[in-house]
């Protein structure tokens, strides 16, 4: 929870977006009280699936990456990714 106030201090500060690599329901609920604009990671790649429509095995090769760096990118969201290329 230490990183996610971080981000609502600097976010607070510099008046930018913050982003939680966690997706911390707490955290968002913090920045809504406050009046920060947040994303999550699952918001980041939405957009970016929606936005910029990369190839099935460019989605595959990020997810894949995630997955062994012990971000478990959950699979309801992988499928959901999919569906929208």
């Amino acid at each position: 929870m230490r990183g996610e106030a971080a981000c609502l201090v600097l976010s607070e500060r510099t008046l930018l977006t913050a982003v939680f690599l966690s997706s911390d329901e707490k955290a968002c609920q913090a920045a809504q009280a406050l009046g920060i604009t947040f994303l999550t990671i699952p918001d980041v790649l939405t957009n970016w699936v929606s936005e910029m429509y990369p190839p099935a095995e460019l989605l595959q090769e990020l997810v894949d990456g995630m997955r062994n760096a012990s971000f478990a990118v959950p699979e309801s969201l992988y499928q959901q990714l999919q569906e929208m290329l």
